[in-house]
């Protein structure tokens, strides 16, 4: 499957037009100034390294730049954060937000001075994935949250195809190099070893674009972990408590975690997505 390298990759949004607005944001200026009004969008267009992402705003929890403070000293490259913790990275290439800022009774029109926007935000809140969930992060900075019941692993060896989706897996990772042997162990007990089928994954996603494809040449590694702050049989087990029996989920414990979560700071009381609660749960699963 072909895939896109960053060169000229623009980032826009698409469907600017007054008959659109209602979607509520704040910029964040480096002048210290702050804008909040109704976005006129609906769909946030990233071109990535893994191609052009389709984003629904509504997804969309924050924009930040990358590795720089504002936009005209980043490049134009830019992180979006997701809901459910996504993060995908791309640049931003001639981009135009008109904003409609309501003001003393009536609605003023602002293009946003994209060269000094330092931060976008929604008025949003987390969308938690529940339970088990897939982690996958590409050698870019990609590091997103993969929907395992619609998303399959096909491999080939000499005892046949195999295409399990990730939800059937306990773990699934590259014996060395991605675009080599992998090695899948399913919820049964089952052990495959040997090639995918093809040279890329189509991960499915259940929140923002519907799918992003991976080439195995830009695949960094993928993770089965918990969010168990939001799940109480999984906190039990993560804390020492008895293990439900008959579950298979408990087949691989070196999946999980292996200590209980610190505690969570409190959501911000002013509405707008912050990413700090979901960055650090992110930051205290074990990857390997």
């Amino acid at each position: 499957m072909r895939w896109l390298a960053i060169l000229a990759v623009p980032f826009s949004w698409s469907g600017c037009g007054h008959e659109d607005a209602g979607a509520p944001i704040r910029a964040s200026l480096s002048d210290g100034q702050l804008l909040s009004g109704d976005l006129m969008t609906e769909v946030l267009t990233l071109e990535t390294s893994v191609g052009t992402l389709q984003i629904p705003l509504e997804d969309v929890g924050e924009v930040v730049p990358t590795e720089a403070t504002q936009l005209g000293t980043a490049a134009g490259k830019v992180t979006v954060w997701l809901r459910d913790g996504s993060e995908f990275v791309g640049t931003w290439a001639d981009p135009e937000m008109l904003v409609a800022i309501n003001v003393g009774g009536t609605s003023v029109e602002v293009d946003l001075p994209m060269d000094r926007l330092s931060r976008l935000q929604t008025r949003a809140g987390e969308l938690w994935p529940e339970g088990a969930a897939y982690r996958v992060r590409t050698i870019f900075g990609d590091d997103f949250i993969v929907d395992p019941e619609h998303t399959r692993l096909v491999m080939e060896n000499d005892l046949g195809t195999f295409a399990p989706f990730l939800s059937e897996c306990a773990s699934a990772r590259p014996v060395g190099d991605a675009d080599g042997d992998w090695r899948i162990e399913l919820m049964n007990g089952t052990v495959l070893v040997g090639p995918l089928d093809d040279d890329a994954i189509t991960f499915a996603l259940a929140n923002g674009p519907e799918q992003v494809t991976v080439p195995l040449t830009s695949f960094a590694w993928m993770e089965r972990v918990w969010f168990p702050e939001h799940n109480v049989v999984d906190q039990r087990r993560m804390s020492g408590g008895e293990e439900p029996a008959g579950n298979a989920a408990w087949a691989s414990p070196a999946t999980v975690q292996s200590s209980p979560p610190a505690p969570r700071a409190a959501s911000p009381a002013d509405g707008w997505f912050r990413n700090d609660e979901l960055r650090q749960v992110k930051d205290e699963q074990v990857v390997h």
